[in-house]
């Protein structure tokens, strides 16, 4: 199964990693059964142990991230983590100007409106051009990370749901034979995954996958009338579950005296 052809940095190819743990399961990167398959390298492993903590706020944001905290819990030693952490300000999930310390790239509550607009460009043009340019090997891969999403929601599982969702997505930009368009899609879906994970953790994942299956549909058959019609409900469902979270988040949030931090921009 191929799930994308995003160019990526030599040694992190993100085909064969997403292949690998779709085939392994997400939690088993240091499982017996990786023997199976070519075992992915140090920096790989970093790579994945590094991109899960960021994307379920497994990290603190907004702050520097101290190279020795980083290797006790990402034990793959300083080469491969630094090359990770390369990987990750190239793929915007982190910020790391010369001579500082990397930190977690946040979304700010004002910018949560500006990625929305941008998906109600993109995705339906995506979903409509996918429908009408789609291969078989295009539909195949749509279908299989769809079958696989509905696996992993089934079983609850957060983390694997969110990486599945942006895989599907990217899968259906690449249907588009638009390189331009996939390019745009991907980054952009790469920076909602903290987001993601935050809504789906918090409001659950358990009936996600109708709409992407819906979505998958429209596409595998051509109708991309249809195609269109679900990506922009899917989008507005999505933006009112983001907003369901930050009111929630809002009226959960303690106010005393003590408490002066700024909430008009948490995530």
């Amino acid at each position: 199964m191929s799930l994308g052809r995003t160019q990526m940095n030599e040694g992190f190819d993100e085909n064969a990693r997403f292949e690998w743990l779709l085939h392994h399961g997400f939690d088993a990167i240091d499982d017996a059964h990786a023997t199976k398959r070519r075992p992915l390298t140090k920096s790989q492993r970093a790579y994945a142990s590094l991109r899960r903590a960021i994307v379920t706020h497994g990290l603190p944001s907004g702050i520097p991230l101290d190279e020795g905290m980083l290797l006790d819990r990402i034990p793959y030693g300083r080469t491969p983590l630094r090359e990770a952490l390369k990987q990750l300000s190239f793929e915007g999930l982190l910020v790391w100007s010369p001579r500082q310390a990397p930190a977690i790239r946040d979304i700010a509550l004002h910018e949560i409106r500006h990625l929305y607009e941008m998906r109600e460009f993109i995705e339906p043009q995506a979903a409509g051009l996918a429908a009408e340019r789609a291969t078989e090997d295009d539909k195949a891969s749509m279908q299989a990370l769809r079958d696989e999403l509905v696996a992993v929601t089934s079983q609850g599982k957060v983390y694997e749901a969110v990486e599945l969702d942006y895989a599907l997505h990217a899968s259906i930009a690449r249907a588009t034979q638009n390189r331009f368009l996939e390019e745009a899609s991907v980054t952009l879906n790469r920076q909602s995954l903290r987001l993601w994970y935050r809504a789906q953790r918090a409001i659950g994942v358990e009936n996600i996958h109708r709409s992407h299956s819906e979505l998958v549909e429209a596409i595998c058959t051509g109708d991309h009338k249809r195609a269109k019609a679900l990506a922009v409900r899917h989008i507005e469902t999505s933006r009112e579950r983001q907003w369901a979270v930050v009111e929630g988040r809002r009226r959960t949030e303690p106010k005393s005296p003590d408490d002066r931090s700024d909430t008009s921009n948490s995530e």
